[in-house]
């Protein structure tokens, strides 16, 4: 066994049945680009970006459920990818929809469309750039029955110097979760497996009021197991990052595996309604499962270098 590193045990897509995968990133920074539209993307559009085409499709009916998640990847990996129609030069906002639905249905989808999303994948998502404004920021609000208003602000702080590493962000998370009216000890499984080798800085684990208590557990490619995070006493009130004091290594093959508990029944003082079962949702009295991850992919090495 190995023993984990926790910055205190402490006392943190796409995902139970929605395995995913990091995409294969380019190892080093990419340099920035200049948007540009090639003559073909102007086949498609009528105002929307490919995803929102995609997306009309699939509710409409015209297109399955197997090509639609595979369109749905290429509109974040590779347009080119996509037949004329989808592909469009509007820039969007937000991916989170499409991302969410793609983990959603994953168990559902073939191993041969799986895997054609895996390929795509692993050209790193690098049309996100190209198709969506950035930085852009989502807002959760719940109607209170009368008009009002909200100031929201954020604080930037611009490095002097390039970074000496790139973090990068993504989520584990369980978009099928379904926990029942009453249960008191509902858990709740997410599994993903890292296919680079990735230096994992930070977690953040994110239920809502019905969430009790997290565990993280990872499988090295020689079998080894630790256990890297405990959250015994999950708080809504008091969501945190979880930082590593000693960031880990995870070489590639790694299978990280979250496992979160929650408590649906009377008990549970913050639970709007123990009589309801409860499905993933953004607002409060639904639920999430969702693991925020902070990583940084590790060089690759260059035979032959000293």
């Amino acid at each position: 066994m190995r023993s984990g590193l926790v910055g205190g045990v402490a006392s943190l897509v796409v995902v139970a049945a929605s395995c995913t995968d990091l995409p294969n990133e380019p190892t080093t920074p990419a340099a920035p680009r200049t948007v540009s539209v090639s003559p073909v993307a102007m086949q498609g559009g009528n105002g929307k970006t490919s995803l929102e085409l995609v997306e009309d499709d699939y509710s409409g009916g015209a297109l399955d459920k197997q090509n639609a998640n595979v369109y749905r990847e290429a509109a974040l990996s590779d347009t080119t990818q996509l037949p004329a129609k989808y592909r469009s030069s509007v820039i969007g906002k937000d991916a989170t929809y499409s991302l969410v639905q793609m983990a959603r249905e994953w168990s559902s989808l073939s191993k041969s469309t799986q895997q054609r999303i895996l390929d795509l994948r692993a050209k790193g998502l690098g049309n996100l750039s190209q198709t969506f404004e950035t930085p852009h920021f989502v807002l959760h609000y719940t109607t209170i029955g009368k008009p009002t208003t909200d100031r929201t602000s954020i604080g930037l702080v611009f490095a002097r110097t390039p970074p000496k590493t790139e973090l990068r962000s993504s989520a584990l998370i369980n978009g099928n979760l379904h926990i029942p009216a009453g249960a008191p000890d509902h858990r709740v499984d997410a599994e993903m497996t890292f296919n680079r080798d990735v230096t994992l800085w930070g977690m953040l684990p994110h239920t809502h009021v019905r969430g009790k208590r997290w565990i993280y557990e990872v499988t090295y490619p020689d079998g080894g197991k630790a256990t890297i995070l405990s959250v015994p006493r999950y708080d809504f009130e008091w969501q945190t990052d979880y930082i590593f004091k000693q960031p880990l290594k995870l070489p590639k093959g790694t299978t990280l595996h979250a496992t979160a508990w929650y408590d649906n029944s009377p008990t549970n003082r913050s639970n709007p309604d123990p009589r309801q079962d409860v499905w993933w949702g953004d607002q409060t009295w639904e639920e999430m499962m969702f693991t925020g991850l902070t990583y940084s992919i590790d060089p690759v090495a260059v035979a032959g270098a000293q």
